[in-house]
């Protein structure tokens, strides 16, 4: 028997003496019994500290535990076909891949549609639904609020943050671990260099940075009316600024599953962006993605633009690639659109050029 609880936060939130009951019965009555019990809920905060943490009742009682992760690109891809691949691409990124706000997207309407109805309409699905979220999720949503609203404003970096929320560094550090621990921040260092200081902190949810970079600075105007037109006019035309940063992480399902399937030069054991200093040409440079491998490297480029790539991205990725001493070293691009003819002729006289183009000629 398969006994399945679904919400259960907010059952317990009606009921407080229900996890100190479901105890008791595991404990006695149930023991014997090849009964399956499964506790569902979408708070995640609840489910870690009030079910899985040491002073629960229920604590040590567990047998196995699934953190639901969101779609990756190709999940997506198959989730909302038959809808154009571009299209895909960008609701998988301004959703964030998660399951339930991809099904609130209508295949039958174009890109444009969906978006303006879920994000920039007041009765839509996704216009509030970050700082519910918060308010769900966390105590003073309003400092969350604010810290991130400044990191999709481009601050990065912890001093940076807590200028412009006006904090000390030591204080803003809980709240962005919070924030971590709920999978909506990532923290960074440059690949390879784990003890680094340059650390930097971004949005890892896509639906998080989709929203506080277009509609929580701009509700007032949605709010009167003029979500439709303040997309067409404003969002529209920046989307492939949004997607530099969705296109990386859709590259990022493209490459994992060729590491997977054995499909690159040699088995990448870390991954991920780089930044640093260039000293002889004295200037800051950064990789969209770096694969190390024994005494290998992979160096790889991520464009989501409507050009065909040409050679002189090829060729200051080289550039780029001599800042590293790896013996050998590979190249991957991918392009949106695809590539000149003479990228195309030096990927045929070059092995270490390997060339991805997302969207069919």
């Amino acid at each position: 028997l398969v006994f399945v609880i679904d919400e259960f936060p907010y059952l317990a939130e009606a009921y407080p003496e229900i996890s100190s009951l479901i105890q008791k019965y595991c404990d006695h009555e149930w023991s014997d019994t090849r009964l399956h019990l499964i506790l569902c809920g979408s708070s995640m905060s609840f489910m870690e500290n009030q079910v899985l943490g040491a002073k629960s009742p229920l604590y040590g009682r567990r047998t196995s535990q699934i953190r639901l992760k969101e779609f990756s690109y190709f999940e997506t891809e198959a989730f909302l076909a038959p809808m154009k691949k571009e299209e895909i691409a960008v609701l998988h990124s301004a959703t964030g891949g998660v399951a339930e706000y991809l099904s609130y997207i209508d295949r039958k309407k174009t890109l444009d549609e969906n978006l303006t109805d879920l994000f920039f309409s007041t009765s839509g699905r996704m216009y509030e639904e970050p700082i519910s979220f918060l308010k769900q999720e966390l105590r003073e949503p309003g400092a969350y609020n604010a810290i991130l609203d400044v990191i999709a404003g481009g601050a990065r970096k912890n001093n940076e943050i807590a200028t412009k929320v006006q904090k000390s560094t030591g204080a803003i550090n809980n709240y962005l671990d919070n924030l971590i621990e709920l999978g909506i921040l990532i923290k960074e260092k440059p690949v390879g260099e784990a003890t680094s200081r340059k650390t930097i902190y971004r949005i890892r949810d896509g639906s998080f940075r989709f929203w506080y970079r277009y509609v929580f600075p701009n509700m007032s105007a949605i709010e009167i009316g003029l979500g439709d037109r303040f997309y067409r006019d404003q969002v529209k035309e920046d989307l492939p600024n949004f997607m530099g940063e969705g296109f990386e992480e859709i590259f990022i399902d493209y490459f994992d599953r060729m590491n997977k399937d054995g499909a690159l030069p040699f088995l990448v054991t870390s991954r991920g962006r780089w930044w640093g200093n260039n000293a002889k040409l004295k200037r800051e440079e950064e990789i969209d993605l770096v694969g190390f491998g024994r005494d290998s490297a992979i160096f790889c480029e991520v464009k989501w633009t409507s050009r065909k790539i040409g050679m002189e991205v090829i060729d200051q990725l080289i550039e780029k690639s001599m800042l590293f001493a790896a013996p050998e070293k590979h190249f991957i691009l991918f392009s949106k659109s695809g590539f000149t003819k003479t990228v195309m002729d030096e990927y045929e006289s070059n092995n270490r050029i390997h060339l991805i183009r997302f969207l069919e000629e």
